[in-house]
């Protein structure tokens, strides 16, 4: 699927507090999509950690917007600010600690021009890394 042959525009808005050890990750995982966001946002609710080495080399790329608070936020204030900053009318979140899938856009995009109405679109998730098998072993 190329972009050009979709009507659905797409803001991709990662939101960052304290995970600068995936960011960077997240961010390829992002990058490498076979559907490409119209619109990349890298949003930073003022981390104390490693992250603006991080957002650093993010933000080299042109086509990514990075935004740094000048205070902590919290998590929902931090995503309407982020939501605030882009004029498209599908909005995609990913967490910094979070990764996609290749064709997670492409999938999104799928689903967005065969249910045209819905007002949500949302995708199961895989567990991966250290934590998983304790998270699996907690949920059953």
């Amino acid at each position: 699927m190329q972009n050009q042959q979709s009507l659905i525009s797409v803001s991709l808005i990662i939101a960052n507090y304290n995970y600068g050890r995936y960011l960077e990750e997240c961010y390829e995982s992002v990058l490498n999509q076979t559907f490409k966001p119209d619109e990349i946002i890298v949003i930073d609710d003022y981390s104390t950690d490693n992250s603006d080495e991080i957002l650093e080399k993010i933000s080299q790329n042109e086509n990514v917007r990075v935004i740094k608070n000048k205070e902590n936020l919290g998590i929902v204030k931090n995503f309407n600010k982020a939501v605030s900053l882009t004029n498209f009318e599908h909005i995609v979140f990913v967490g910094a600690d979070n990764r996609i899938k290749r064709d997670f856009l492409e999938k999104y995009i799928l689903s967005a021009e065969k249910f045209p109405n819905a007002a949500i679109y949302y995708s199961d998730i895989e567990i991966f890394g250290p934590r998983s098998s304790n998270l699996a072993k907690s949920t059953g």
